[in-house]
């Protein structure tokens, strides 16, 4: 993500930065994530991590909600609807994990047989598609 301001991403540490600030950090640091995406509106980042994922919040630089799910499953795909509402993990054990950022609740989505490769969200956030090597695209409906 990019906006001439801001740029999202991390490696080994979950890092914002504010390219127009002095020294282009924004404090928000947290640990090890796979993956990172940005609400549709940018004020929030959600970061993905191996079992779960954190939100933060952009102007500010602090974590503002954790979610993990209970099972404990390696996630390694984010994606997130535009209207920032809920995030989608894809996992090695062949379940998506769908995690609204708003009530906490946590829904598995569950078809693959394996590895999920890839995960994307539709524009008007009503449908998920998920992908793996053993199967065809999943179209999942989610509103």
């Amino acid at each position: 993500y990019r906006d001439e301001k801001l740029v999202g991403g991390g490696v080994r540490q979950d890092t914002v930065r504010d390219t127009t600030a002095k020294g282009g950090v924004r404090a928000a640091r947290g640990g090890y994530s796979q993956s990172v995406a940005f609400t549709g509106d940018g004020t929030r980042l959600v970061a993905l991590r191996g079992d779960g994922v954190t939100v933060w919040d952009v102007a500010r630089g602090v974590a503002t909600g954790e979610f993990r799910s209970a099972d404990k499953a390696f996630q390694n795909r984010l994606a997130i609807t535009p209207d920032g509402a809920l995030a989608v993990t894809a996992s090695t054990d062949g379940r998506l994990r769908v995690y609204d950022l708003r009530t906490g609740a946590v829904r598995q989505l569950v078809g693959h047989e394996g590895w999920i490769d890839s995960v994307a969200v539709s524009p008007d956030g009503k449908w998920l598609a998920s992908s793996s090597a053993e199967a065809p695209i999943f179209v999942w409906q989610l509103s």
